[in-house]
């Protein structure tokens, strides 16, 4: 490891370009070597740096993705002390995507960065791309600041932290390098530096009023904010002008937005495309009343009075999800027997579904580079509590995938027990489950997940001679959570409780209650709240 001149932590990484032979197979081209030098960038603060206390980095990867390839991996472990690592040899060609990741001897993430643009790597030249690098945070807005969920963190160890910020936010989003997060409260837009978590130095951008939602465009050059209400719409920011001190939002009414996202562009004048669902059902909202006739729209960002696409599923959808580049766009309709997750091809057949997954449930949908990814519920039955489900499947249909997540518990406490040793505990599983967002972490390791849950507990009655008495009352409970879930077993790896309502009939011999903690649950320090929406730093929604 190296200290710069500016006192950023930076590690530097080697990899050797090889000719065309590791794209077109043994004996094409020449072994031509050039050096391609990948400087990867800290924050100063070791709680936020992925080589910080506690942590301890022990491998380092490079991923190449060559346009239509399957994605390299180079991989080295990291000697103590060492601060140029060598990756291997990466193919010769224009258009690499690359990322970076770095794990602990554990194999846990707890560190990722990717190249915002694409990298021409040629076999007579050295080119050196830097890589902003930041822990796996999970960002969850309800409350007055923002709670950062570390995933980077060994089991056991504290990972949750409260951000102030300049309003209370209602939807955040990362840019694609990791360095910035864009952040919307019910009317303005600012910035949040990913590396000290505190605001930016920059005035807010005023918005219209009914905020809800917030993308980035994957070249980081603008944001996109959607609108609630029937005077919705989506805000276009460009985010060079905020950081200039001349930001200010292109309003385009479209109506009630309800989600958004950003791709790629797919217009020749090269401008990114924003997407909007308009006239989203909420999550939890009964099919009765949930409009039925949402449009998911399409506008590139330098000419949005002009849709360029327009899906019309013909059915409620709680939410959508657009892939990276755009050749596709997931979303939900929960309304039907099946609960159908859908994926569609926007730009050459809107109306021809390529690819349906049935989650049970679903009401929430995220896409990474290759899966599309939904979270449902499977309701209560058998005697067993209503638990969560997640479903991925690969947009050509194949490898498809539901986890079962532990069956939901909570747990209410007497209050009337001050001896030591003595207590009266309620454990209630859940009779009803509402999922509310989802996303992904980078490398699909884990899942990041919100609910809502609905507990009940039948009162406890005792004969004492003549009388029966109410010992226990019967009481409601509801409680909203954030899970980070281990993607390939359903495990539960962070479990923290944003709020907990009890309810119950004060009418019985132990007549006070409250909210306690189950076994490897945390809870939210000062004013619960209802989770909004929930975003993962270099992840998918």
């Amino acid at each position: 490891m190296r200290i710069g001149a500016d006192g950023r932590r930076q590690w530097r990484a080697r990899a050797a370009a090889l000719a065309l032979a590791l794209a077109t197979g043994p004996g094409a081209g020449c072994a031509v070597e050039a050096g391609v030098h990948i400087e990867l960038l800290l924050p100063d603060d070791p709680a936020l740096s992925p080589v910080g206390d506690p942590l301890q980095l022990a491998e380092i990867s490079l991923i190449a993705t060559v346009p239509g390839e399957p994605p390299q991996r180079f991989t080295q472990r990291v000697t103590d002390g060492s601060h140029d690592v060598g990756l291997g040899r990466l193919p010769v060609g224009s258009g690499l995507r690359l990322a970076v990741e770095l794990r602990a001897a554990s194999q846990r993430l707890i560190g990722y960065g990717r190249a915002v643009a694409p990298v021409d790597v040629q076999a007579d030249e050295d080119v050196t791309i830097p890589i902003v690098m930041r822990r796996p945070f999970a960002y969850v807005t309800g409350s007055a600041g923002l709670d950062a969920f570390d995933a980077a963190v060994e089991p056991g160890l504290p990972y949750a932290a409260r951000l102030a910020l300049p309003a209370p936010p209602r939807a955040t989003a990362p840019t694609t390098a990791g360095d910035t997060l864009v952040a919307v409260s019910e009317s303005a837009l600012f910035l949040v530096s990913t590396a000290t978590h505190a605001p930016e130095d920059v005035a807010p951008v005023p918005l219209q009023a009914g905020a809800r939602a917030v993308a980035v465009t994957p070249d980081d050059d603008y944001a996109i904010v959607g609108h609630g209400g029937a005077d919705g719409g989506i805000s276009i920011v460009r985010l060079d002008d905020v950081r200039g001190e001349t930001g200010s939002a292109n309003f385009v009414p479209l109506g009630d937005v309800t989600a958004v996202a950003a791709a790629r562009s797919r217009t020749p004048s090269g401008a990114p495309v924003a997407w909007a669902l308009v006239g989203g059902a909420e999550p939890g909202a009964a099919c009765a009343g949930a409009p039925a006739s949402p449009r998911i729209v399409a506008v590139a960002v330098d000419n949005p009075s002009e849709p360029l696409v327009m899906i019309e599923p013909g059915e409620p959808v709680t939410d959508f999800a657009a892939h990276p580049t755009a050749d596709a766009i997931a979303y939900v309709t929960p309304c039907n027997a099946a609960s159908q997750v859908r994926a569609v091809a926007p730009w050459s057949d809107p109306g021809r579904v390529l690819d349906m997954q049935s989650v049970r449930g679903a009401v929430a949908v995220a896409v990474d580079d290759t899966r599309i990814w939904s979270l449902g519920v499977q309701p209560s039955t058998g005697g067993r509590g209503a638990f969560l489900v997640i479903g991925s499947v690969t947009f050509d249909g194949r490898d498809a995938a539901v986890l079962e997540l532990p069956a939901a518990e909570e747990r209410a406490l007497s209050d009337d027990f001050s001896d030591e040793g003595q207590f009266a505990e309620v454990r209630m599983t859940a009779d009803g489950l509402v999922p509310l967002d989802l996303a992904v972490f980078p490398g699909a390791d884990h899942v990041g997940v919100l609910y809502r849950g609905y507990y009940h507990g039948d009162a406890q009655l005792l004969d004492v001679g003549l009388a029966t008495v109410t010992v226990i009352p019967e009481m409601d409970l509801d409680a909203w959570e954030y899970l980070l879930v281990d993607a390939s077993t359903g495990a539960l790896v962070q479990r923290t409780r944003t709020r907990c309502d009890l309810r119950y009939d004060p009418d019985a011999f132990l007549d006070r209650w409250s909210c306690t903690q189950a076994p490897g649950q945390n809870v939210v320090t000062g004013e619960g709240y209802a989770p909004l929406q929930l975003a993962v730093l270099n992840g998918f929604r």
